[in-house]
């Protein structure tokens, strides 16, 4: 919280009455990977926006990681033979407000603070199958067979409050169109709070 305040702090601090990209709506697309909780996951996303004549800028963004990895539950298996197998994954979906303002415009290149917040929403499945035996009476020296009793799911889905904070540096192509690169820090606060960076390549469209 401490990160993402004074984060919050330089970002308003740093608006400067200096020429900057022309004012106007635009459009922004994401495409990446993050890391943290969830392992290493896809992602991307789009955004749209209003940059001001004092340069900073108020965008709305939606950014998905379709495809989680999730350690399995700490169930005690010791007692079951064959082990159970587990297999976990899900998806997350943010859904944020975003202040972005310019550090830097040098020319075509742009330096910018970016944070704000929004909900993340989480959807878990873990899927699990036990092989169980059955002891044989007549038969002690056989070893039992294996019975599967089949797949079973547990769906989970939660959605809490999410805050970001991070910077964007990006380079101007065209007049209405820059490319470049988005470093985020992420949190959702979930039962078990949930934390990731993320790294994206950004594209955008100035109208």
């Amino acid at each position: 919280m401490r990160i993402l305040a004074g984060s919050a702090l330089l970002l308003f601090m740093s608006i400067g009455a200096a020429a900057a990209q022309p004012a106007g709506p635009y459009v922004a697309g994401h495409l990446g990977a993050s890391a943290g909780d969830g392992g290493a996951a896809l992602m991307t996303g789009a955004a749209v926006g209003y940059m001001s004549p004092k340069r900073l800028a108020f965008e709305l963004e939606v950014i998905i990681s379709p495809s989680l990895d999730f350690d399995p539950p700490p169930i005690s298996i010791l007692a079951i033979f064959p082990p159970p197998r587990f297999e976990s994954g899900g998806r997350i979906i943010w859904f944020q407000s975003n202040a972005v303002g310019t550090l830097v415009d040098a020319g075509k290149l742009r330096v910018a603070l970016v944070g704000g917040g929004g909900a993340a929403n989480l959807h878990r499945e873990i899927a699990y199958s036990i092989l169980a035996s059955v002891t044989l009476p007549a038969l002690p020296t056989v070893l039992p067979p294996p019975f599967d009793f089949g797949e079973r799911t547990i769906t989970q889905s939660e959605t809490a409050l999410a805050l970001n904070a991070g910077g964007i540096v990006d380079y101007e192509l065209t007049r209405h169109f820059r490319i470049g690169a988005d470093v985020r820090y992420m949190h959702a606060f979930f039962s078990e709070p949930w934390q990731a960076g993320r790294l994206t390549a950004r594209v955008q469209w100035q109208f």
